[in-house]
C-alpha cells in the first residue's frame, strides 16, 4: 500500500506539474488572443479607413469628370464663337480693303485731275499750290459745291462744262491763266472771277421757288454762295422729264428745268437727254469718295470693335484651355491616388483576412488548452480521491499492525 501510495503521489505530482505548465501556456495564449483581437480590430479599422479614402477619390473623380465636361462644353461654345468672330473680322477686313482700293483709285484720279480737261490739269498740276495762291487761283467750281446724295447728276447736267471752271480772284488772274495756257499749249479752260461774276438778269418772280430750286439741294463752301447763285439759281429740279415738260409749259417764265436723271429742258424749250454714257460724273465720283471715306471709317470702328471682341474671346478660350489642362492634370493625379487607394484597400482586406485567421487559430488553441486544463483538473481530482482512499487503507493497516504487535507482546 505504501508503494502504491508513493506511485500515485508521483502521478498526482506529475499531473500538478502538467497543470501548471498548461496554465502558463494558457496565459500566454490569452495574451496572444488579446493581441490577435487588437490586431483584428486595427485591421477592420484600417479596411474601413481605406474604403472611405477610396470612396472619396472615386467621388472626387466624378466631380472632376463633371467639371471637365462643363469646361469642355464652354470651351467648344467659346471656340465656335471665336471662329465666327474671326470670320466676321476677316470679312470686314476684306470689305474694308475693297473700299480702300476703290477709294485709293478714285482719290488718285481726283488728285491727278483725271476727270478734267487738259487746260484744267495744266493749271492745277503744273503750277504749285503756292504759285497758284500768288496768282489768285482759288480752285475749281466742282471743289466748292457738294450736292445732296441723289442730286449729283442733276447738278452736273445743269452746270455742264462750267463745273470744271477755275475760280480766280479777279479778271486779271483769268487773263494770266489763259496766257499761261497759250504759251504752254496746254489746252483750254474756263475761269470764274469772284469779284465780277454775275447772275442772269432775272426778277424774283422769274426764279423758281426755293423748295424747287436745284441750289436748295447743294451745300456751297463759305465765300462762294454768290457764284453758285449766279450759276444755277435759275435752275429748277423735278423728278422726271414729263414733270419738267409740264412745268415749262405751265410757268411761262425764263427758267431751266433739270430732272434728277440729268435730263434738261432749257430756258428756251430745248430738250437734252439720252443714255449710253455710263461713266460717273465728277460730282458723283467725289460723292463716292466721300461715301467710301465714311464707309472706311465705319469699317475701321467695326473692325476695332470686332478685334476687341475677338481678343476677349481669345482670352476666355485661353483661360478655359488652362482650366481644362489644370482639371485634366488633377484628374490624372486623382486617378493615380485612386489606384493607390485601391491597392491599400486590397492590402487592408488581406491583412484583415490574415488577422481573422490568426485570431481564429489563437482561439482554437485557447479552447484546446482550456479543455486540456479541465481534463487534467479532473484527473488530479481523481488521483486525489485515490490517494485519500489509499491513505485511509494505509492508516487502517498500520492500526491493525500496531494492534497485532501489541497482542504478540
Amino acid at each position: 500500500l505504501v508503494g502504491q501510495e508513493a506511485r500515485y503521489r508521483n502521478i498526482h505530482q506529475a499531473a500538478q506539474n502538467n497543470r501548471e505548465s498548461l496554465q502558463r501556456r494558457l496565459k500566454k495564449t490569452d495574451e496572444e488572443a488579446a493581441l490577435a483581437a487588437r490586431a483584428l480590430t486595427n485591421a477592420r479599422s484600417a479596411e474601413t479607413r481605406t474604403q472611405g479614402q477610396l470612396a472619396e477619390k472615386q467621388e472626387a473623380l466624378r466631380v472632376l469628370e463633371r467639371q471637365i465636361g462643363d469646361v469642355r462644353q464652354q470651351l467648344e461654345m467659346k471656340s465656335g464663337k471665336l471662329s465666327e468672330q474671326i470670320k466676321q473680322g476677316q470679312a470686314l477686313d476684306l470689305e474694308r480693303n475693297k473700299h480702300r482700293s476703290r477709294y485709293t483709285t478714285l482719290k488718285k484720279m481726283e488728285d491727278n485731275y483725271e476727270w478734267y480737261r487738259d487746260g484744267v490739269r495744266a493749271i492745277m498740276q503744273r503750277i504749285s499750290p503756292e504759285k497758284r495762291a500768288q496768282n489768285g487761283i482759288r480752285g475749281l467750281v466742282a471743289d466748292v459745291m457738294t450736292p445732296e446724295p441723289g442730286y449729283e447728276v442733276a447738278v452736273e447736267a445743269a452746270l455742264g462744262e462750267s463745273l470744271q471752271y477755275v475760280l480766280v480772284d479777279g479778271q486779271q488772274h483769268a487773263h494770266q491763266a489763259i496766257d499761261y495756257l497759250h504759251k504752254q499749249s496746254s489746252g483750254r479752260s474756263g475761269f470764274v472771277p469772284l469779284d465780277t461774276f454775275r447772275p442772269l438778269a432775272k426778277s424774283a418772280a422769274e426764279l423758281p421757288p426755293p423748295e424747287t430750286c436745284l441750289l436748295h439741294h447743294v451745300r456751297v463752301e463759305d465765300g462762294y454762295q454768290h457764284i453758285a447763285e449766279a450759276l444755277f439759281r435759275h435752275v429748277a429740279v423735278v423728278d422726271d422729264l414729263p414733270a419738267a415738260t409740264a412745268r415749262f409749259n405751265r410757268n411761262g417764265v425764263f427758267q431751266t428745268i433739270v430732272t434728277r436723271k440729268g435730263e434738261i429742258v432749257t430756258c428756251q424749250g430745248a430738250f437734252v437727254g439720252g443714255g449710253g454714257d455710263t461713266t460717273a460724273g465728277i460730282l458723283a465720283q467725289k460723292q463716292e469718295i466721300r461715301e467710301l471715306a465714311s464707309q472706311i471709317q465705319t469699317l475701321d470702328r467695326r473692325i476695332a470693335g470686332a478685334r476687341e471682341i475677338q481678343a476677349a474671346l481669345e482670352s476666355e478660350v485661353r483661360t478655359l484651355e488652362t482650366d481644362l489642362q489644370v482639371l485634366l492634370t488633377e484628374k490624372h493625379q486623382t486617378v493615380e491616388e485612386e489606384i493607390d487607394a485601391q491597392k491599400k484597400c486590397y492590402r487592408a482586406a488581406e491583412d484583415l483576412k490574415a488577422a481573422q485567421r490568426h485570431h481564429e487559430i489563437v482561439q482554437l488553441e485557447q479552447d484546446r488548452l482550456q479543455g486540456e486544463e479541465s481534463d487534467i483538473g479532473q484527473e488530479i481530482e481523481r488521483y486525489h480521491q485515490v490517494l485519500s482512499e489509499i491513505a485511509g487503507d494505509v492508516e487502517q493497516t498500520q492500526n491493525q499492525v500496531a494492534t497485532a504487535s501489541a497482542e504478540l507482546e
